[in-house]
């Protein structure tokens, strides 16, 4: 994997292109800067969240995921993933029904359900929120769809004349 030169092409890219913007030059390949940079965010967000790196000062509030990232939506996610994970496999698969993160996550805590968990009644990531209420059945229906959505455009419009 670490060998694959997709991977490599956009790590190299991003930076590539930024010193060479900042130095007067055009960037050749558009879709190769917007790889680097996305492949760089996600090196800096892995490195900060997994490997916990030296600081980086006012960037730690946006690349490390805790309960108060993003307006406490951290802590959305965490009950979200911890609550799917409390489950029965039955409702792992299948979901505890659309419109009901709010009740499973109040089943969930139980007693020690605090006033900031009371007040999410969605999980604020979509992919998540499917998991819950979906299960993994309906995560997967979601993604085959828009999958297929977007492939198929591009499969008509990138098709050699």
């Amino acid at each position: 994997m670490w060998r694959s030169s997709g991977l490599w092409s956009a790590l190299w890219s991003g930076p590539r292109c930024i010193l060479a913007c900042a130095g007067g030059s055009r960037c050749t390949g558009r879709a190769a800067c917007w790889r680097g940079i996305v492949a760089g965010a996600a090196v800096l967000t892995l490195l900060a969240n997994v490997c916990r790196a030296p600081s980086l000062g006012r960037l730690d509030d946006v690349l490390i995921f805790n309960d108060n990232w993003g307006t406490y939506r951290g802590t959305a996610w965490r009950i979200t993933a911890e609550s799917w994970l409390a489950q029965p496999v039955w409702r792992k698969l299948f979901g505890v029904g659309p419109g009901m993160m709010h009740t499973a996550v109040a089943q969930w805590a139980g007693a020690d359900i605090t006033d900031r968990m009371k007040t999410f009644y969605a999980a604020h990531n979509e992919y998540l929120e499917l998991l819950l209420t979906t299960g993994v059945a309906g995560l997967a229906a979601w993604l085959w769809f828009v999958i297929s959505t977007c492939a198929g455009p591009r499969r008509t419009v990138c098709a050699p004349a």
